[in-house]
Order: C-alpha cells, then sequence, then structure tokens
C-alpha cells in the first residue's frame, strides 16, 4: 500500500539531477497521483481538509453569535459541532476545537 507509494518518492528523489528532472518529476508527479488515486489517499486528504474548513466556520459563527449575545444561536452550533464529533475549548486566546 503506502509503502510502495513511499519507496517511489525515495526512488524519484534520487533520480532528480540533471536536464530531464522536469521531465521526470512531470512523469512521477502523475504516477504518484494514479496510485494515490487508487488508494483513495488524495481523495481523503481533501475530504478532511474540507470538513476542517467547514468546523472552522462553524466555531467562527459560534463566536460572531456569542459577541452578538445570541447565546439561543451559539448554543445551537455549539451542538452543531458536538452532533459532528467536534469539542470546543474556549480559552483566553480563543476558540479551539479538536476532535473527540
Amino acid at each position: 500500500g503506502t509503502a510502495v507509494l513511499f519507496d517511489l518518492v525515495r526512488e524519484i528523489n534520487t533520480r532528480l539531477t540533471g536536464e530531464s528532472s522536469a521531465e521526470l518529476a512531470q512523469g512521477a508527479l502523475g504516477l504518484l497521483k494514479e496510485l494515490a488515486g487508487v488508494l483513495g489517499l488524495l481523495q481523503q486528504a481533501a475530504d478532511a481538509a474540507g470538513l476542517d474548513d467547514e468546523i472552522q466556520a462553524l466555531v467562527d459563527a459560534r463566536q460572531a453569535a456569542r459577541k452578538a449575545k445570541n447565546w439561543a444561536e451559539s448554543d445551537r452550533v455549539r451542538d452543531q459541532l458536538a452532533g459532528m464529533g467536534i469539542v470546543l475549548e474556549d480559552t483566553a486566546q480563543g476558540v479551539r476545537w479538536k476532535r473527540k
């Protein structure tokens, strides 16, 4: 599985010298994307990044509701995040979130 990808990257790095490095890098990138796609790795990373953006947007919306003293909305967003498995920590430096 993923060990093959690491081996491929190591092999590519040892060969990336000289005039042909751009062509080799292009071909290697295509191969890495193909293999990672087969393993579902790139989609997982994209999904995780998108989910983190969604979580941060909800955290920001909750903060805006709190500043407006809209406690019902703040609680609703907090509950929505809790349903997603997200725990909020209100600190002096701001809100931090983590997965349960």
